[in-house]
């Protein structure tokens, strides 16, 4: 039987493994990423095309020679959560006691083997992407839907094969909703909650150096962590510590926000973000004719933890 066009989702799975070493891949994959609604990945060879002054036959506006640069791989990946566990490659630590794991920030986040695979009818394909790192981490709650996170990552090296590793099914928890989410910021939000956005920028740069095109190694520069949520206007409380005093001074500063919690409740799992020692870098406001005022909030923290208890 000849190869067909396949669905993703249908004939397709993605599965992960905790690498020992930056780049080298795992032989078996064995971790399923909760419920996955997209997986995208981008591939480029970066070639270094090459003119020169016309010659005797040359065409000088065209390219005489195509050499091939550093190749590049990245994807994107959208997921409805069931699980946490790859907190671990976005935060760095994560620490298990009994059902309680605990993410915290370390310098160097661990990489991860991650393989496709495609099972057609003849020809099988499976893409190992080696040395993958989480740049960017994006959760999102939104009134109606459920919780939702955002990944992509780079990795250092891409391969394929025809054999396929062993699908791996879902865990049977429930997912998140936005009625399982509550938010504080140095005390409740009042406010009726629209969204809620979540993000952690670990801003990679991978490496490249002479003698090979592929690269050497990725390092971790400046976290970014950051939470945008958007409100029902109500009162005062959230702008004046957005502003810090009723009328700003030259001297003045917005007021500090100690802790801000994003916490999502479902039966007896508990799943606690916190984010510390932040300020109210952002506000924005709409106002449309017999809509409710609605305003917008972005708060930077310098740091960010974890508890999931999935008790």
């Amino acid at each position: 039987m000849a190869n067909t066009q396949k669905i993703a989702g249908v004939d397709s799975w993605v599965l992960y493994t905790t690498e020992t070493t930056y780049g080298t891949p795992i032989g078996t994959t064995t971790s399923n990423w909760s419920y996955i609604q997209s997986f995208n990945p981008t591939i480029k060879n970066n070639m270094i095309a090459t003119r020169g002054f016309v010659g005797t036959s040359d065409d000088a506006r065209a390219v005489s020679k195509f050499s091939p640069g550093q190749l590049d791989v990245s994807w994107s990946m959208d997921i409805i959560p069931n699980n946490w566990q790859f907190l671990e490659y976005v935060l760095g630590s994560a620490t298990t006691a009994g059902d309680v794991t605990t993410y915290a920030t370390i310098d160097r986040p661990s990489s991860f083997t991650l393989t496709h695979n495609i099972n057609n009818d003849t020809t099988d394909r499976q893409e190992t992407y080696a040395g993958n790192v989480i740049n960017s981490f994006t959760l999102k709650a939104s009134v109606g839907e459920a919780v939702s996170v955002n990944m992509a990552g780079v990795a250092s090296l891409v391969k394929y094969d025809s054999s396929t590793v062993a699908n791996v099914a879902s865990g049977t928890e429930d997912v998140w909703t936005f009625q399982h989410g509550s938010l504080n910021v140095d005390g409740a939000v009042s406010n009726i909650i629209d969204s809620v956005e979540l993000s952690v920028g670990n801003n990679w740069e991978v490496k490249y150096g002479l003698g090979s095109r592929l690269v050497q190694t990725a390092i971790p520069k400046a976290r970014d962590v950051s939470l945008k949520f958007t409100v029902k206007y109500l009162d005062d409380t959230l702008y004046a510590q957005l502003l810090g005093a009723s009328t700003p001074t030259a001297a003045g500063s917005p007021t500090a926000v100690a802790s801000a919690t994003l916490v999502f409740t479902n039966g007896d799992k508990v799943l606690t973000f916190t984010l510390s020692n932040g300020f109210i870098e952002e506000f924005s406001q709409t106002n449309n004719l017999n809509e409710l005022i609605a305003e917008d909030f972005t708060l930077n923290a310098k740091a960010i933890g974890v508890v999931w208890d999935n008790s």
